[in-house]
Order: C-alpha cells, then sequence, then structure tokens
C-alpha cells in the first residue's frame, strides 16, 4: 500500500502546482454545467475553486457540504484565487447537512440582532462573521505577547469564591458550592494582588461575571477581561503610562488606527466641563460627552480620567490626598474600556480604609493575611476585551463581539 497523501491547505497550493493535492474545506457555492461542475471551497487558510468532471461530481453534494478532495493543481488566468484551480479526481463526502447554507449572504443584514445571536453558529459560516473573531483572537494574543515580553507571569484565579470575600456581593452570582454560599468572580484583582510578593508581575485573561440587570448595547453578564497587576510602581501614572503603551502597541501591530499620547484629565476637571450634565460617577452620557471632548480638543479618540474623589475609589485605591485617590478611568470613544490606578499596600493603611467604609474585615482573612508578609508598592488596571473589540470594529452592541453572550434574558445557545 502506498502512504496516505496528507491534507494541504488552500493557501499553500501556488507552491503545489503541478502537483496532486488533497484539500479539505467546506462548499461555498457550486455552480453545474452539462458535462462538468465547478465547486469552491475554503478551508481555514482560504478558498478556491476546482473543477470537476461530470463522473467525479456527486448530486449529494450541497452548500456547507463537508468535502474531502483530490486533484492536480493547475494555472488558469481567468480564476479569481491567485490564477489556480484544481482538477478534481476523487472526491469523498465527509459530511453533509440537511439543508445547506441557513442564512443566505444577502440576507444576513435583514436579521435582528437576537435571531443573529440564536443562530450564531450558522453565521460563522460567513465571511464577515468568521473574520470579527479572528480579529479579536489576533488582538489577544498580541496584548499576550507584550506583556509576555514584559516579564508578566499569566495566571488563573478561581472563578468560584466565597460569598463573604467579595467586594460587592449585591452585583454577584450566588451559587450553592456543598452547601456552602459562593459566587462568580466578579474580579481577579485581589488574587493577583495577594500574588506579587512571588511573582511581581501577574496578568489574567479570563470570564468575569456581574448580577447586573442592565439592557444597554454596553453590558453584558460575562465577559472576558485583561487584568494586570505589576508591583514597584511609585503612583498611578505609571499604571496610565503602561497601559497606554500597551495599547499603542497592540494597536499598531493589528494595524488599527495610530494611538497618539492620551490626553489626562483630573476627574475635578471633567466635573467642571460637564457641568450640570454630570454625575458623580461619570454617568453612559456624561462619558459620551467627554468623549467629544477628547475629540474636538485633543484629536483623540482616547481620554484618561484620574484623581478621583476617594468616596467613589474602592477600599484598595491609595489615597493621593484626604480627598482623592491615585486612580483612572480610560475612555475611548467616550465608552470606558479600562479602570485601574494605584493600589495600597501597606496593612495598616488598608485596615483603616476598609474601617472608614465600614467593612467587616475578617470577610477578607485570606486577603489581608498575604499583607501581613508584606506586599510591594503596586498598582494596576483591568480592561473588558468584548468592548474594546466592539469599539475599534464600531459594532452598535457588544453582544455581537461575544461568540455566546449572556444577558439577563439569554442563557442559550
Amino acid at each position: 500500500m502506498g502512504e496516505k497523501m496528507s491534507r494541504n491547505l488552500i493557501r499553500d497550493l501556488l507552491k503545489n502546482t503541478g502537483q496532486e493535492v488533497e484539500i479539505n474545506g467546506y462548499v461555498t457555492n457550486i455552480r453545474v454545467f452539462k458535462d462538468f461542475s465547478f465547486i469552491f471551497l475554503r478551508d481555514r487558510s482560504g478558498e478556491c475553486q476546482i473543477v470537476v468532471p461530470k463522473e467525479v461530481y456527486s448530486e449529494k453534494i450541497i452548500s456547507e457540504s463537508v468535502l474531502s478532495i483530490q486533484g492536480e493543481v493547475v494555472q488558469n488566468p481567468q480564476s479569481k484565487f491567485g490564477g489556480l484551480e484544481i482538477l478534481a479526481k476523487g472526491i469523498k463526502i465527509l459530511s453533509v447537512g440537511i439543508s445547506g447554507k441557513a442564512i443566505p449572504e444577502k440576507e444576513e443584514n435583514n436579521l435582528n440582532l437576537e435571531t443573529r445571536l440564536d443562530k450564531r453558529i450558522h453565521r460563522l459560516r460567513l465571511k464577515n462573521a468568521r473574520q470579527l473573531f479572528q480579529f479579536s483572537s489576533g488582538l489577544v494574543k498580541r496584548l499576550r505577547d507584550y506583556l509576555d515580553q514584559e516579564e508578566f507571569i499569566e495566571v488563573q484565579t478561581p472563578k468560584i469564591i466565597s460569598a463573604s470575600s467579595t467586594e460587592d456581593g449585591a452585583n454577584s452570582f450566588s451559587i450553592d458550592y456543598f452547601g456552602d454560599k459562593a459566587v462568580l468572580s466578579q474580579s481577579p484583582q485581589l488574587y493577583h494582588q495577594m500574588l506579587l510578593s512571588a511573582f511581581e508581575r501577574v496578568y489574567e485573561i479570563g470570564p468575569c461575571f456581574r448580577a447586573e440587570n442592565y439592557a444597554t448595547q454596553r453590558h453584558v453578564n460575562e465577559y472576558t477581561s485583561l487584568d494586570v497587576e505589576m508591583a514597584f510602581t511609585k503612583n498611578y501614572e505609571e499604571v496610565m503610562f503602561f497601559l497606554e503603551n500597551l495599547l499603542k502597541k497592540t494597536f499598531s501591530e493589528m494595524g488599527v488606527s495610530e494611538i497618539k499620547d492620551i490626553p489626562r484629565i483630573y476627574y475635578s476637571e471633567a466635573v467642571n466641563y460637564l457641568r450640570k450634565n454630570c454625575g458623580e460617577k461619570l454617568s453612559g452620557r456624561d462619558k459620551e460627552e467627554l468623549g467629544k471632548y477628547a475629540l474636538s480638543s485633543y484629536d483623540s479618540d482616547f481620554l484618561f480620567v484620574h484623581t478621583f474623589p476617594l468616596k467613589l475609589c474602592q477600599f484598595y485605591a491609595m489615597p493621593l490626598n484626604e480627598s482623592y485617590g491615585q486612580n483612572f478611568k480610560l475612555l475611548y470613544k467616550g465608552v470606558e474600556i479600562s479602570a485601574g490606578g494605584q493600589r495600597i499596600h501597606d496593612l495598616v493603611t488598608l485596615r483603616e480604609s476598609m474601617n472608614r467604609r465600614n467593612i467587616n474585615q475578617s470577610k477578607f482573612h485570606d486577603y489581608l493575611s498575604a499583607f501581613e508578609l508584606g506586599i510591594p508598592p503596586h498598582g494596576g488596571f483591568s480592561m473588558g476585551i468584548p468592548r474594546l473589540i466592539s469599539l475599534i470594529q464600531n459594532i452598535d452592541n457588544i453582544k455581537e463581539a461575544i461568540l455566546f453572550p449572556r444577558d439577563p434574558k439569554r442563557l442559550r445557545p
């Protein structure tokens, strides 16, 4: 017996011109003529056209059938696929559906959002739907590459945590954990702070869960977050500078618009600009106005708003003075995509901060015990990946940028 022919990818056909190949893929279109047919096939690397003699063709083949085709790669100047085509010598049907392509490309834009989400798997057979998530994968890879180069350690922290040790239990999903109360993690940050004495620089790309009953275009109940924490930062400005460089590098490598130096304004400046339209926590509408301000005043899609009043900061935020904290939010196109700052690293100061907020410290025993060993000065930030992707791609609803989104009314597919 001869050796079995190994699979070839469509992108490599040029170097196999004049040779026999085996390609596996999905039928995108079929044109049947009297003596031969054209089958258009795609795989993960591209698309090609195949000339199929009448005696080789099978009427069982329909759109989106999965085929293995053996044939010779030949040149054809009229081919729109790199001037190449395959002369089929054999076809094996690996899988065939019952209806072919469920959503014709021309009908894609006529579907409402809920139908598009219900039909996610069917829609991923369309090129434009796949490209969005290929872009997302590439962006996450470049974020990882940058952090790895900067000597960060990627970690994985629990997503099921004790109900008593969460920052905001009201917005947590409760679950029964063998008779104990547990919740789904809203953020890995406290774990990351604990790990700094061992690794100095950690990051995580993973799911976060928020039980918020919102029906907006920018909120979901489960999303992928990038969380970064690093030791020996002197202040929140160092954290902002690092985040800025991370985005500059990532946008450049992804071929997205160039990021200039990101403008920075104090929280008080933002409040003064917004005047009566401003809520103390910067509502969504207020952030949109600040996005317009950044574009008109600084020609920037980005804007750092920093130094919030301490009463609006989390208990772990390092104070700048008696009234303000060393923290920031990053807006992109008028939408918040990241929040971070310098953290409290001294145990006495941390306990005082918790006391001022009437936080039961016994519920954070494990977290506080890590500070007994001594935690270096540090800061960090979090960033929602789907929200960033949706804004880069100018997608109106964040759910379009998540393969299987979860909101208050959606628990499937």
